[in-house]
């Protein structure tokens, strides 16, 4: 299984920003259009609006994520990212970013996947394959999109606050950016 770590990706206080960032920004966005991602417990949740932005365009968390990003994955790559906020009992089922047995997605080249953990409880983790990662603020998770991940019901009082993101060498729908 390819997962990699890269422990402090943000600082502390960069996931902080970020994560209060999405928190002010959740009902604006929830606002964009109704909820189309079936693998979600709750009816309406923000991951549900991944189609409607790109968490990279927002002022205050582009200019934090958007450098390390180039660094990491050079430039002419194409991004989509959105956030997700998961509260008391929320989680996300058994799913593939990238599923060539899917009619919608057979004629997509392999990608790269990442997941940020922004804040909230660290408590459960997200698995890939049936190995749990621990949370831990500021860290990304770099995976191939074609691995089978997912989370436990979120058992905190706070909110679990990531960040997701697909890498593509093309742009394959209207919010993707290109890192320049």
């Amino acid at each position: 299984m390819n997962v990699f770590r890269i422990p402090e990706f943000l600082s502390e206080r960069e996931a902080s920003i970020c994560y209060e960032r999405v928190l002010e920004r959740e009902d604006e966005l929830m606002a964009l259009g109704e909820h189309k991602y079936p693998r979600v417990n709750s009816k309406d949740n923000l991951t549900g609006r991944y189609r409607y932005y790109n968490a990279l365009e927002d002022p205050v968390v582009g200019p934090i994520v958007l450098p390390k990003y180039r660094i990491l994955f050079g430039s002419g790559k194409w991004l989509q990212c959105w956030f997700n906020a998961f509260r008391k009992g929320d989680r996300i089922q058994p799913h593939r970013h990238h599923d060539p047995q899917d009619p919608g997605q057979k004629f997509l080249k392999p990608f790269t996947s990442c997941n940020l953990f922004l804040g909230g409880n660290r408590s459960g983790g997200t698995i890939y394959d049936g190995t749990t990662f621990e949370n831990h603020v500021g860290e990304l998770l770099v995976f191939e999109a074609g691995i089978l991940h997912w989370t436990d019901a979120y058992e905190g009082d706070d909110v679990r606050v990531t960040m997701a993101t697909d890498i593509h060498v093309r742009k394959n729908n209207p919010v993707m950016i290109k890192l320049k």
